[in-house]
């Protein structure tokens, strides 16, 4: 699902007091008093985040109940199955969109999503302390202030970094991190061995089998595996983060696209270039272009 789609399904349940749209990137609404009520469970296709002033709602994220409530925040992920119920007649909130391109544009630590993926899995809603809600406010604010400078041709890239920002400061990685030591499920601890090992070896192999081996699985059992607990596949796994070695090497100066290229572990620049614009949709030199500035 879409910016534009969850904007024309948004509009028909409420007007908001204030609403800003950056292209089919993100949506971000202040002083939301309802919630779409839907029959079935749907899976948003973006990154949804609503934060709860006062009142409370009654929501599903993959089938399981909670309570939004006053000074707490849910988050949900694109592939989470999720279903608001009903809200109180007090409910109001903030809440935002992201798209999962510009979500993906972030470049996190491969470690610090992987966690993140885990974590929100088992808690989508966390409590806010008014330190938190005070920040949140201002950081809105630059979010608004930002989106509504159409003169501005880094607008997308500004809102980018805030938004980053954001996340390093709400999403407490160390907590996070803490969390998925102390609780995380067999297949989430398969899931630790193997990216564990990704980080090791990723220049090495980008074959799945190369890794369930070492592992003593299936290639197909671990792909499943990956895929159950953080809804990509191990391949996808792999090559995201070859990609975002691939990309942070390109935005440097003083290495060529051969030496990247046999850096990362590929026969030849020709090899890499197709790879690299199999995932990124533009050649290794267009990529360095476009970052040029």
């Amino acid at each position: 699902m879409s910016i534009d789609k969850l904007n024309n399904i948004l509009a028909s349940y409420y007007e908001p007091v204030r609403k800003s749209i950056i292209g089919n990137d993100i949506m971000f609404i202040r002083n939301v008093t309802a919630l779409p009520c839907f029959e079935y469970p749907i899976k948003p296709g973006v990154v949804v985040s609503v934060h709860c002033f006062s009142g409370s709602a009654d929501v599903s994220v993959n089938m399981k109940h909670w309570t939004l409530g006053k000074n707490q925040s849910l988050t949900v992920q694109p592939d989470n199955m999720m279903q608001f119920h009903s809200v109180s007649d007090n409910f109001v909130a903030l809440v935002i969109f992201i798209s999962v391109k510009l979500f993906d544009d972030f470049e996190l630590d491969a470690k610090i999503k992987a966690n993140t993926f885990i974590y929100l899995r088992n808690i989508p809603i966390r409590q806010l302390k008014k330190v938190d809600i005070d920040l949140m406010n201002n950081y809105y604010s630059m979010l608004e202030h930002v989106a509504g400078m159409n003169d501005n041709s880094y607008k997308l890239h500004i809102i980018k970094l805030l938004l980053l920002a954001y996340f390093y400061i709400f999403a407490n990685p160390e907590h996070i991190r803490n969390f998925v030591e102390t609780v995380h499920s067999r297949t989430e601890q398969y899931f630790e061995a193997f990216h564990d090992l990704l980080l090791i070896h990723y220049r090495e192999s980008r074959d799945v089998k190369f890794y369930a081996e070492k592992m003593c699985l299936n290639a197909k059992y671990l792909s499943s595996l990956i895929k159950q607990i953080t809804k990509k596949t191990a391949s996808e796994w792999i090559d995201g983060y070859l990609m975002l070695e691939a990309k942070s090497l390109l935005k440097l100066k003083g290495a060529t696209i051969q030496e990247i290229s046999n850096y990362l572990g590929f026969p030849d620049q020709s090899t890499f270039g197709k790879y690299f614009k199999r995932h990124a949709g533009v050649s290794p030199k267009g990529y360095i272009l476009r970052h040029s500035d």
